[in-house]
């Protein structure tokens, strides 16, 4: 094997110092010792362990890089939701579930770019670290394969969280962290405490969870892929890159996990999906101090008596809307004037997070007044 280290140190020439007076020197004056210090050649055992830590370290960087891409791509997603791009495009005639299957194809194919330039600078800068990802030929194919795959899993997976955020920044902030703490942090909690006998059991039942992450399955199998370089240039191992216990397993998952989360996202847009999130978001409310009015009624909007404020001019037009609904001859005279009438309208503003959290945290009786607006619009016939 090729030496790694440089000489640690120069030829040194001294010469001996003089003896002093009334002694005698065992050595005339003039005489230099010289010498001379090269450390040994690594063993080939060595230079394989000293390959193996760098690509162990490797695979970690290359995990904790690859966790911001699916962030960047959700921005996008929750910006288009949030400045209603998403909702003009929803009623302006196109299919909900064509907008995720394109935002999905497009971000993918990103995604693909992502991976052979990734491929690439292993293949022009790491000709020590990156050799474990690249020879032989088949872990090159299993490493393009678990960035790739990471990719088309982890999209939409960040997909169905995101529709819990009205933030871009917010959403990626929090999906980084997210990313960085199922990958880079489980990896290291499950390789800690699988090297501890006592926890050696708990960390097999959190493996079994951790493995439905896509990022944990790219930190797994980039990590067992350096490990079995290491088993098949020291220890003779003949396990194949592909086989379940090296990189077959976080392959697999990552494939099945792709479809199964895009399925996930779909079925977030059913009515049912949208229907329990909302009954969600109202328990919720009412939890931190709720601004349903609880003297209101579906059908009726909200009590007068309750306390409300209302504009004179919003009020004005309630009491003209609610006379025409109970007169039906008045209503008539009026058709070819107001073809459509709407009465009961009504929409509720929840009060700022700094009142419903002071309110939440202060045992007092005193409850923010919600703002209501009612109005109406023309509809045809009673409402």
């Amino acid at each position: 094997a090729e030496p790694l280290a440089e000489p640690l140190a120069e030829p040194l020439a001294e010469p001996l110092a003089e003896p002093r007076d009334g002694q005698t020197g065992g050595a005339q004056a003039g005489v230099q010792y010289t010498v001379r210090n090269h450390p040994l050649p690594l063993t080939s055992r060595q230079v394989l362990e000293v390959r193996f830590l760098l690509s162990f370290f490797a695979s970690l960087f290359v995990l904790v890089a690859l966790c911001y891409a699916p962030a960047a791509f959700v921005t996008f997603v929750v910006k288009e939701r949030s400045c209603k791009s998403k909702h003009l495009q929803i009623v302006s005639g196109g299919n909900v579930y064509r907008y995720w299957l394109a935002t999905y194809a497009w971000d993918s194919f990103l995604f693909l770019v992502l991976s052979l330039l990734v491929m690439s600078v292993l293949g022009c800068y790491g000709r020590v670290a990156a050799v474990v990802f690249l020879t032989p030929w088949e872990a090159a194919v299993a490493t393009w394969l678990l960035v790739l795959l990471f990719g088309l899993s982890t999209i939409p997976f960040n997909y169905c969280i995101s529709f819990g955020f009205v933030n871009a920044a917010a959403a990626q902030v929090n999906l980084l962290v997210l990313n960085f703490a199922t990958g880079f942090v489980a990896t290291m909690a499950f390789i800690i405490m699988d090297s501890i006998d006592t926890t050696r059991e708990l960390a097999q039942v959190l493996r079994s969870v951790f493995l439905f992450l896509p990022p944990y399955n790219l930190g797994e199998g980039l990590i067992r892929l350096s490990a079995s370089f290491y088993t098949r240039s020291v220890l003779g191992g003949k396990a194949p890159v592909l086989s379940w216990d090296v990189c077959g397993c976080s392959l697999t998952h990552l494939a099945l996990e792709a479809p199964a989360y895009l399925l996930a996202c779909l079925l977030l847009e059913t009515r049912i999906a949208k229907q329990a999130g909302h009954a969600l978001g109202q328990l919720r409310v009412r939890r931190l101090g709720g601004f349903a009015d609880r003297g209101a009624s579906p059908a009726r909007g909200p009590n007068r008596e309750s306390g409300g404020d209302e504009d004179e001019d919003v009020a004005a037009e309630a009491r003209a809307a609610e006379a025409l609904v109970q007169a039906p001859q008045a209503r008539q005279q009026k058709a070819a004037e107001l073809p459509v009438v709407v009465a009961g309208l009504h929409k509720v503003y929840p009060p700022p997070v700094a009142i419903q959290l002071l309110v939440a945290n202060a045992n007092c009786c005193a409850r923010a007044a919600p703002c209501r607006q009612r109005g109406t619009a023309p509809q045809s016939g009673a409402a």
